[in-house]
């Protein structure tokens, strides 16, 4: 058996074709997805539609750990307030994994349970379920999720910004807050509050 070890950079500069072989290779070795076969479409009935009150209620949930709230708040990168609110979105497993910086599929499915059991928690159904996903290597939520999650998102760094500017005005304007590294325990200048 070999090992390869490719660089964020190295696989970002690979064509797209390799792109897609890579991420199918992460995904089928992460094994959770051999047990959720289900086809998209079927998926969109099944998935929940979490609104931004929900989104808050899971953040408030999970927030005291650092890693499931990077994975938490890459579910709604790039999330518009447009989006049609009965489909799906996809996110590539791959991309969630890079982007985090978690080096295996068990770390990514742990931080993925504990969202779910967050929400299982606030709705009061062991059944309901935020995440689908396909044999391609694609993570699902519910586009309502993934834009409430974007939203959310925005409105904490708008809120660590200002927390910065109320402290020292030129500080919001120094340094802007690094989209999947941020630590809700410490304001966005690092400072201790």
């Amino acid at each position: 058996m070999i090992g390869i070890t490719l660089s964020p950079e190295q696989v970002r500069a690979a064509p797209a074709e390799v792109r897609r072989w890579i991420e199918r290779e992460l995904a089928s070795s992460l094994g959770f997805l051999a047990q959720v076969e289900r086809q998209v479409e079927h998926a969109r009935t099944e998935l929940a539609a979490c609104s931004r009150e929900e989104a808050l209620q899971l953040f408030q949930l999970i927030k005291e750990d650092y890693l499931a709230c990077q994975v938490f708040f890459e579910l709604g990168r790039g999330a518009e307030e447009n989006g049609s609110p009965h489909s799906l979105h996809a996110l590539s497993v791959g991309e969630i994994m890079r982007q985090t910086r978690l080096q295996s599929g068990e770390h990514l499915l742990r931080y993925l349970t504990v969202i779910n059991e967050a929400l299982q928690q606030i709705r009061h159904d062991p059944n309901v379920k935020l995440f689908g996903f396909d044999q391609d290597g694609h993570c699902y939520i519910h586009e309502q999720t993934h834009r409430s999650i974007g939203l959310l998102w925005q409105d904490f760094v708008a809120s660590q910004m200002q927390r910065a500017a109320d402290r020292d005005p030129d500080a919001g304007q120094q340094r802007p807050i690094a989209s999947a590294n941020f630590d809700s325990s410490q304001p966005a200048d690092g400072t201790a509050s």
